[in-house]
């Protein structure tokens, strides 16, 4: 595992910042290094706050609409699934060991997905009335996993956390190697090195095959 490193592909601080200006923002697509897929959701009214590869090597996206003040948080995780785990497994063990206490826990299903929403009433005392709604499915070896809250949540919200849910898809991903650079460069000024790794890597295979970006980019 490769902790804390920089690439070997060489590209100008100048150029990653005006790339990053120029570029829109990753908005509502996430995908693992080594999947030819990504998980898409339509977040039209939200800003994406975090895009990050963590320690563990698990992809994590939130994003929040500053109107509706509804949080999304998708997570993307490679696992060995063993016989008998399931998504259902999860979710009830996320319930019962959750750090507040909760109440209202309602299960069910939305195609693929197993789904499991309740209410945090409470944090220190002090009333919050979050509700969050929890997705989740094995996919390709992945395990797929969104979590959509608000805090003082009213009924009327439900229709939010519905068009967030029902939004979701798994799309094939095809990057070109500017799209992989553009996805590098991102999470390089974001320092995130290491998810920065395999897409500059992926870039670099890609333009020794077939070369398409410019001299320019100092791909080496």
């Amino acid at each position: 595992m490769i902790r804390g490193s920089h690439c070997c592909v060489v590209v100008g601080l100048v150029t990653l910042s005006s790339m990053a200006q120029e570029s829109h923002p990753l908005r509502g697509r996430l995908s693992l290094p080594d999947k030819n897929w990504g998980v898409v959701l339509e977040l039209p009214g939200y800003t994406v706050q975090t895009v990050t590869t963590m320690e563990d090597g698990r992809r994590y996206m939130m994003a929040e609409n500053s109107e509706t003040h509804v949080v999304v948080s998708l997570t993307l995780e490679e696992v060995k699934r063993s016989t008998g785990n399931s998504c259902r497994d999860s979710l009830e063990k996320r319930a019962k060991n959750s750090p507040f206490k909760v109440r209202d826990v309602k299960f069910s299903q939305a195609g693929q997905m197993d789904v499991m929403e309740y209410t945090v009433p409470k944090v220190q005392g002090i009333p919050t009335y979050q509700k969050s709604w929890f997705a989740c499915e094995f996919h390709d070896g992945a395990y797929v996993d969104l979590h959509v809250s608000k805090v003082n949540f009213e009924p009327a919200d439900a229709t939010l956390f519905s068009q967030v849910l029902n939004s979701m898809r798994i799309e094939a991903v095809r990057k070109s190697s500017m799209e992989l650079l553009e996805l590098a460069s991102r999470l390089y000024l974001q320092h995130d090195y290491r998810g920065a790794i395999s897409p500059y890597s992926q870039a670099l295979d890609m333009e020794k095959v077939k070369p398409e970006l410019q001299k320019s980019y100092g791909m080496c």
